[in-house]
């Protein structure tokens, strides 16, 4: 419950401090007064985001601050942000504005963020506008309103649902990106196979081009190096007086002479190890003339020309053709492991797809069971707002799977009976949308979270005898909750246990707006003054007691 507000430096509110008690609080001004200021205010106290426009002109800073006595729930989500209950189990919320768009937001005097105020606003303060009486008027709204409506029976299979049509969707979009590059997959598996084949196929060795264009010079220069293989072989072993023969005998004369001369030791022992050099070669053979196979050099030049086609495609060595070869294989084996990706998320949509339509079905069977019940009690609510003989009914109907299931949930009305029933968003008039939606308040209080319910302008469109059941059903909602309403219709005002008055005087060159709670002569002056203006006559001020005295009867 809200207990006390205060507003500084709030556009035309300079400064304010309201007591707000139990039950039914009406707060009743001229129009501009400053009634949507105060809703303004209100709402920075459940976590709505600031504005430095706000901010009063000529002001730096602006305030809002409400003390509430909340139940366990609040402040058992605040001590897991870290902020105790205080011993007098009182709860105090702070909202500063800067003008430079700074904002300090402070609970029991702790400086926390915005999202904390956010997380517990809801338990607080249940703000209803225009706005959300005109959310009627769109159908893809009402279904929230049927959730809420039979939450304890729906929450926890809806969030069980919601998880489960998330991770659908997750694999729903993977697979739709697989299928997508599957093309472009496919095209890519068959050029990579022919890389690797034509690479695999030329059985590539390092080295390899290097020692064949050696051996293809020499094919191609066989008769000369034959011919010089001979000449060297007659002039170093063969001929008379060779050049064997020749180191032979000046190798014994010096190892002679050595005898004499230990100096030439060193070098007979050098023309000795010559001939060994000598005899190595020739037993080597590779002076010998080689026999020359026909075909080889073709088969050669054949093979050279294979690497080279590969060099031109694909690498300039043997080295980076066989790495190559390598990374389309790894790039093969990816492309080929997302192809069975495929066939795994095609066997996981369909389990997924199973789970979220059997969820979903319980979802709908919950719906289903639970708009009938609906549909009566607002039949029932609007038969006591003077809206006799409407029919109500809450239709389902099975649309593709979505976040919520897969229902689509409309209101349809027939506010005069023996009419068919179309769709609310369509026939409903102004006033019959905001007694349908207080119809709709008064159900949801029952299970609602909030401790205090705000009401603008819920009368709107409404008069006459209407206006009185309106206001009759604002004080059986106030029974349950803390309610809040700002009204034009004095039936409304009437009903009030506590009135306040919201009124907007020229003060020198600044104009300012003061809230004051009425006594019960205030009252009667301004019921008199809602219902025939400024012009207070006696028998105007008489109705407005008339009123009163009939809603306390009433209360």
């Amino acid at each position: 419950m809200l207990l006390h507000l205060k507003i500084k430096n709030i556009a035309v509110i300079e400064e304010a401090d309201i007591d707000f008690k139990d039950g039914l609080n009406v707060l009743t001004g001229e129009t501009g007064a400053g009634k949507s200021i105060l809703i303004d205010s209100i709402s920075m106290l459940t976590g709505v985001r600031s504005n430095r426009e706000l901010i009063r002109t000529g002001e730096t800073m602006a305030f809002v601050g409400g003390l509430f006595m909340p139940d366990d729930k609040v402040f058992k989500i605040l001590q897991s942000c870290g902020i105790d209950k205080p011993e007098d189990g009182l709860l105090q919320i702070n909202r500063e504005i800067n003008i430079s768009g700074k904002s300090v937001c402070r609970i029991n005097g702790e400086q926390c963020p915005l999202s904390v105020l956010k997380s517990i606003g809801y338990l607080l303060i249940n703000i209803h506008g225009q706005q959300d009486a005109f959310q009627l008027y769109a159908p893809e709204k009402h279904i929230i309103l049927l959730d809420k409506w039979c939450a304890d029976e729906l929450s926890d299979k809806l969030k069980s649902y919601r998880e489960s049509y998330k991770a659908y969707i997750s694999a729903a979009k993977k697979r739709k990106a697989l299928k997508e590059m599957a093309e472009k997959r496919n095209s890519e598996i068959d050029f990579l196979e022919y890389e690797i084949n034509e690479i695999e196929a030329a059985a590539l060795m390092p080295g390899e081009e290097q020692a064949l264009s050696e051996k293809r010079t020499a094919l191609i220069n066989r008769e000369k190096i034959a011919q010089a293989k001979a000449q060297a072989v007659s002039m170093l072993f063969d001929d008379a007086g060779c050049a064997r023969e020749n180191m032979d005998i000046a190798a014994a004369k010096l190892e002679y002479a050595s005898g004499f001369d230990k100096a030439l030791e060193k070098t007979a022992a050098s023309l000795k190890e010559a001939l060994y050099i000598l005899d190595d070669i020739n037993r080597s053979g590779v002076l010998k003339e080689e026999n020359y196979v026909f075909g080889e050099l073709e088969e050669i030049t054949d093979r050279l020309d294979v690497i080279k086609k590969l060099e031109r495609k694909y690498g300039a060595t043997e080295a980076d053709i066989l790495n190559r070869l390598e990374a389309s294989q790894n790039r093969l084996k990816e492309l080929k492991e997302n192809a069975l990706l495929e066939n795994e998320l095609d066997e996981n949509l369909i389990v997924l797809k199973r789970d979220i339509e059997k969820k979903a079905e319980e979802l709908h069977n919950i719906r289903l069971k639970n708009a009938e019940k609906l549909s009566a009690e607002i039949e029932k609510q609007l038969e006591e707002l003077n809206m006799q003989g409407s029919k109500f009914v809450v239709d389902i109907k099975k649309v593709p799977y979505g976040g919520l299931g897969c229902d689509g949930v409309e209101f349809f009305i027939s506010p005069n009976r023996g009419e068919d029933v179309k769709p609310l968003s369509k026939i409903a008039s102004g006033g019959e949308l905001s007694r349908i939606m207080l119809a709709i308040k008064c159900i949801m209080a029952r299970t609602d979270d909030a401790e205090t319910y705000v009401f603008d302008e819920i009368d709107s469109g409404v008069s006459g005898r209407a206006a009185e059941k309106v206001a009759a059903k604002l004080q059986m909602v106030s029974e349950k909750k803390q309610t809040l309403v700002i009204t034009h219709l004095g039936h409304i005002a009437a009903a009030g246990k506590h009135h306040y008055k919201i009124e907007k005087l020229t003060e020198g060159s600044r104009t300012k707006t003061y809230i004051t709670p009425l006594d019960e002569s205030g009252r009667i002056r301004e019921i008199a003054r809602i219902n025939s203006g400024s012009d207070l006559t006696a028998a105007a001020l008489n109705q407005a007691k008339e009123l009163l005295e009939k809603a306390k009867k009433h209360g």
